[in-house]
């Protein structure tokens, strides 16, 4: 298998981790400062994790770069505006979603940082779907293990 791609320095990223079954764990990143939703053990609590760059989780799907921290967007400010992101469907996508995944919060993630003017992007639901599409093209060959994850520029947000 050919090695992992690099990643940009200062980059923000929806990190999508293959799940075996053609679903996906959403995440945001900065580089690998991993900031997501999960609920392994009971209700849904904000983790922010630093991943060791050079043992990367085999289920990385995809790293789809959607901003450039700013200088004023510290690691702890990135992870005070996120931390700050309930554990809830918003009320704005009540009719559209059944229930509270790491999608919805990776999805309220994006609306935080475009809000902060972290990043730009016209159509978070769009960027979503957009992201939604390369992992789902690039999932078979992680589940087989034969390619490492890949890194995309959104065209939708910057």
């Amino acid at each position: 298998m050919a090695s992992p791609p690099s990643l940009s320095p200062g980059a923000l990223y929806y990190a999508l981790y293959s799940r075996g079954d053609g679903t996906f764990h959403w995440a945001v990143a900065r580089t690998f400062d991993k900031l997501h939703a999960k609920n392994t053990a009971g209700p849904w609590v904000f983790e922010r994790v630093v991943e060791d760059s050079s043992a990367q989780p085999s289920t990385i799907c995809v790293m789809v770069q959607i901003g450039r921290c700013p200088p004023s967007c510290t690691a702890d400010r990135l992870g005070e505006l996120l931390s700050a992101i309930p554990m809830a469907v918003p009320d704005a996508s009540r009719e559209a979603e059944g229930m509270f995944t790491c999608r919805v919060w990776t999805t309220a993630a994006g609306r935080a940082m475009v809000e902060a003017g972290i990043i730009a992007c016209a159509d978070v639901s769009k960027l979503e779907a957009e992201v939604r599409a390369l992992a789902e093209a690039h999932d078979a060959q992680i589940i087989l293990g034969v390619a490492p994850f890949r890194v995309h520029v959104s065209g939708l947000s910057k």
